[in-house]
């Protein structure tokens, strides 16, 4: 009972890696995609 659904197994998320620049603004240095797998 982990609660976690079968469902959503194989799903594809994005995330954004953000870092500040030289001026203190957040700045986005890259995008890469994970391939959820449950077991």
């Amino acid at each position: 009972g982990s609660g976690i659904n079968p469902g959503v197994a194989g799903e594809w998320i994005t995330f954004i890696i953000q870092s500040r620049d030289e001026d203190g603004n957040k700045s986005c240095i890259g995008k890469s995609k994970i391939h959820i797998r449950l077991r």
